[in-house]
């Protein structure tokens, strides 16, 4: 006689807790994607029927090659993708996205048209510079752009031009016939199985999770995140079982990163009551669930007061001084104030407070494109002495950046190094990138005046 199958533990109860912490590390501070993603599913992202939530534009960063343009649904959801047409670029998930994607998409269809597909990696930097000049200067140039360079290739040599056969777990990945038997590294299809799923937790939620937790640490800042989460998971807005989630947990790790550099690099200070930090060369991104910023305060107990002052030639406006809304505000809670100033930092720093700390995200100094831009700024920078922290994100970059300060004359509190507070959720790079993905704030070096 068969025995009765036990029922399977829920996300939620201790035995699937107690598997998160023991199997979580760093790099992945969740459960094994075989338990988190059957429970991301659920959502109405999941079902794979009908159509998702459209993204919005300023969470819609990047294509996916096999997902929706408008929703990211795709093989990973069971539905089924509609080409546009005449440009064979863009995919769509159903003509009601087709549609409402048309009023950017008409602007560049023709012209991702005339662009012929790669047939190696080879092809992919002559065809990029042809890219550009086709697309740049189009309304919605940009977006073109991101569709033209996340077109499905294969994973191997490139090949855009040939028929692709998907990798049937992770549905971010193809292969051409000659490279169909390529080997496919579980990191790399967890990787995209976790960009994918994040994209479609955003399309249900509406945003990113970014939140800071409720209360004090009774210790300095651990090591990593696995270290953070075994000591913060219980300390969050949202449950536990959430967080031992990989869409909700790298989400988390991204908009942390940013508020844990500040703590990192000032914990040993003797930082002020009023700690005010300037974020340079910022963009809209970075100003999405300043509730988050609040993490400072769990980690700096002597900081009463947290002033944020975004600044970059990229922002939208220019925002006065306000205080950033929380839920809890009644007053009794320490205050985040933030403003914004759409200049270079330069032209803007007398209009400014004088910081405690300067953070510089993913500001490319090495790049002949902004070198002009960022001379006088990190001159200024130098000048003044105030800590400023540099963000990259790969290896290649940060150490680039570093070369590019270390000849301006910086004196390096920390040199170039992987950030063990990055955030983990996967951006899938294009063809021609050492990395198949990149992440938010992946590398961080520290700088203080001019050395001697």
């Amino acid at each position: 006689m068969a025995h009765p199958r036990e029922p399977m533990p829920t996300l939620d109860s201790p035995e699937m807790l107690l598997l998160r912490s023991e199997c979580a590390t760093d790099d992945a501070p969740w459960l094994p994607s075989d338990v988190w993603l059957p429970q991301a599913k659920r959502g109405a992202w999941g079902g794979g029927a009908g159509t998702g939530a459209a993204i919005e534009p300023v969470f819609n960063a990047g294509r996916l090659p096999f997902c929706c343009v408008v929703c990211k649904r795709g093989g990973l959801t069971g539905t089924k993708l509609i080409q546009c047409g005449r440009c064979k670029v863009a995919r769509y998930c159903c003509k009601a996205h087709a549609r409402a994607h048309w009023p950017a998409h008409k602007h560049c269809c023709a012209a991702l048209a005339g662009l012929a597909k790669p047939a190696a990696e080879a092809d992919w930097r002559a065809s990029l510079v042809a890219a550009r000049l086709a697309l740049r200067r189009l309304p919605e140039g940009d977006d073109a752009l991101q569709s033209w360079l996340h077109q499905p290739r294969c994973a191997v040599c490139g090949d855009a031009a040939s028929p692709l056969k998907r990798c049937q777990r992770c549905h971010g990945a193809a292969f051409c016939d000659r490279h169909r038997d390529a080997a496919h590294e579980r990191a790399s299809c967890d990787a995209a199985m976790l960009e994918i799923a994040c994209f479609g937790m955003i399309s249900d939620m509406g945003a990113p999770l970014t939140i800071a937790s409720r209360s004090p640490a009774r210790a300095p800042l651990p090591g990593g995140w696995k270290a953070y989460f075994d000591m913060k998971i219980w300390d969050f807005e949202v449950p536990a079982y959430i967080l031992s989630m990989g869409p909700p947990a790298a989400m988390l790790t991204e908009g942390l990163s940013l508020p844990l550099l500040v703590v990192r690099f000032l914990e040993r200070r003797d930082v002020p009551a009023s700690l005010v930090v300037h974020v340079v060369g910022a963009a809209a991104p970075e100003l999405v669930g300043l509730h988050r910023l609040r993490e400072i305060f769990a980690w700096l107990p002597r900081v009463d007061e947290l002033r944020v002052q975004f600044v970059g030639p990229d922002l939208a406006r220019d925002r006065a001084e306000a205080r950033a809304p929380d839920e809890r505000d009644g007053g009794s809670v320490k205050p985040v104030f933030f403003s914004e100033t759409r200049a270079y930092y330069h032209d803007a720093r007398r209009r400014l407070r004088t910081p405690t700390i300067v953070l510089a995200q993913h500001g490319g100094l090495h790049d002949p494109l902004f070198a002009a831009a960022w001379a006088p700024t990190l001159d200024l920078l130098l000048d003044e002495g105030a800590p400023c922290v540099f963000t990259a994100y790969n290896e290649a970059e940060g150490a680039a950046d570093a070369a590019v300060l270390r000849e301006r004359g910086a004196k390096f509190v920390a040199d170039a190094h992987l950030n063990p507070f990055r955030g983990l959720r996967p951006y899938s790079e294009v063809a021609g990138c050492a990395a198949e993905f990149y992440h938010v704030n992946a590398y961080a070096c520290c700088v203080e005046g001019r050395a001697q």
